[in-house]
Formats: structure tokens, C-alpha cells, sequence
């Protein structure tokens, strides 16, 4: 996998922010410690991994020659080399810490969706949320994506979610509400959350692209799933846990949304050794 040009800009834009923050043209250590000379350095990883983010190498060492051992999407055991930089020394130091912030972060998100996604066994999708790191969206999805995950709404405008908060300050019903949706908004997405068997079916009757069934017991999303046959695409939504996940995909459900693996998910241990 390779970033998008959408995505890849993203990566420019986050990673300068994140060099002007740590002043990057104000590296006392590196001016004072290191010679002007040629280096090179293996980034490795500390821990078994799924790669994401490899590009940010590229942005973040611009001049370095850089050999890569792996592709966004490989997974790696603990010790493996993920590439090879080559360059001036003081502006590889300079740009380390960035530069692994980043990748850690990525590589941290697609280890976990790659835990979620094998405990579902192709059952059903695992999917992400918004609950992505503020300003690193469009990172974080593409890092879900390589860990085999897929993305949901990338933003407000990708989708209509009507969820309880919605249907109680509307003033309308679930059917209005719907039926407005399609009449401004023709052709859009449209999602709704039930949270009871009874008002899965109800919903169900309206026709939504995707009905989620909201901190809805397995149990209880086998009979909703038995009982539409396939009818709609249905999505557990909340409390789902790497513990619950697989008796949550064997329900019948077509997709799995886990907000945990982009707000939750623990940095990978990489490392740039000499």
C-alpha cells in the first residue's frame, strides 16, 4: 500500500508542524555532538508489528537515500528491519524523533486493527470511527486499511448518522427524518442506530443503507440478523472489546465498528539504531 496524493499532503503538512514544533533548525545537541558527516541507520522494530507508514521516511529525510525491506501491510516479527537511511547525519537526527512519532502512531494503529481483523476471521469488517487523533484522520484510516481494516465516513459530509441525540431534539420521527435525508440530500449514505430488537425490525422496515445496532447484546443481534435475513447491512456499534469480538461477529452481523483501534491504540517500539 502507498499513501493517496490526499493523504501523502496530510503526511507533508503533519510532519513540517511537527519539525517547526521541535525547532527542528534550532538542534543545539546535533550541532554541538555530531560532525557534518555521512551516516547510516536501520529503522527496526521492537516488537512484532504491522507496517504503516513507510512514506513518512521519505518526507522526513528528503535527501537521506532510503532502502525499504518491507510495504505498508507487511507484518513483521520483533528485531526485523523495516528500511536502510543514508545521509548527512545532523539532518537524520534532526528529523528522528519526528519522523518516529508518526510512524510509531501508524504502526500502532494497524497492529491493533490486524488483531481486531484476525479474531473476526472474515466473519464481518472491522471498521473504524471519527475517533481518530485530532488533525491525523486521514493517517489514522489509512494505517486501519493497512492493518485490514475498513474505513468508515471519513467526515460529516461522507454520510447521514441519525443516532438518539438527533431523533430527540428533531422533533421528528425516524421515517421524517429519513425522508428528508433523501429529498435534500439524494443519493447520500444514509445509517441509523436501533438499540432493542424491536426497533432493529422497525427500522429495518425504512430501508437505511446501514442499521447499527448500538451496545446491543450478541444475542440479541442474532435474532435482529435472523430475522432480516440479510435485508440490510447491519453494524455492531459500542463496547466492543478484542475480548467480545468474536462472539460479536459469529451474530451475524455484516460489519464491526470499533472506536478503539484509532483512539486507543499504543504506540509501536521503533527504533533508529546505528
Amino acid at each position: 500500500m502507498r499513501f493517496s496524493a490526499r493523504e501523502r499532503k496530510a503526511a507533508s503538512l503533519l510532519l513540517f508542524r511537527a519539525l517547526a514544533e521541535d525547532k527542528f533548525d534550532h538542534d543545539l545537541t546535533s550541532a554541538v555532538a555530531c560532525p557534518q558527516k555521512e551516516a547510516s541507520f536501520f529503522l527496526r522494530t521492537r516488537q512484532d508489528v504491522t507496517v504503516s507508514g513507510l512514506e513518512i521516511l521519505e518526507l522526513g529525510f528528503p535527501e537521506a537515500k532510503i532502502e525499504f525491506f518491507c510495504e505498508d501491510g507487511s507484518v513483521l516479527e520483533k528485531g526485523s528491519a523495516l528500511a536502510k537511511i543514508e545521509g548527512l547525519l545532523r539532518p537524520i537526527l534532526t528529523s528522528e524523533r519526528s519522523v518516529l512519532n508518526m510512524m510509531q502512531r501508524m504502526c500502532g494503529v494497524a497492529t491493533l486493527t490486524a488483531k481486531y481483523a484476525a479474531l473476526a476471521k472474515g466473519k464481518a469488517k472491522i471498521v473504524d470511527t471519527r475517533k481518530t487523533m485530532p488533525g491525523f484522520r486521514l493517517l489514522d484510516k489509512y494505517a486501519v486499511r493497512c492493518g485490514g481494516g475498513t474505513n468508515h465516513r471519513m467526515d460529516l459530509g461522507d454520510m447521514i448518522m441519525f443516532k438518539d441525540n438527533h431523533l430527540a431534539y428533531s422533533g421528528l420521527c425516524y421515517k421524517e427524518l429519513m425522508e428528508k435525508a433523501r429529498k435534500d440530500h439524494p443519493g447520500v449514505p444514509i445509517a441509523v442506530e436501533a438499540e432493542t430488537f424491536e426497533q432493529a425490525v422497525e427500522l429495518a422496515g425504512l430501508k437505511p443503507d446501514i442499521l447499527m445496532l448500538d451496545n446491543m447484546p450478541a444475542d440479541e443481534m442474532k435474532r435482529v440478523a435472523e430475522k432480516l435475513g440479510g435485508s440490510v447491512v447491519l453494524e455492531a456499534t459500542g463496547g466492543v472489546t478484542l475480548e467480545n469480538l468474536e462472539s460479536i461477529a459469529a451474530c451475524g452481523v455484516q460489519r464491526i465498528s470499533v472506536g478503539a483501534i484509532t483512539h486507543s491504540a499504543p504506540a509501536a517500539d521503533l527504533g533508529l539504531d546505528a
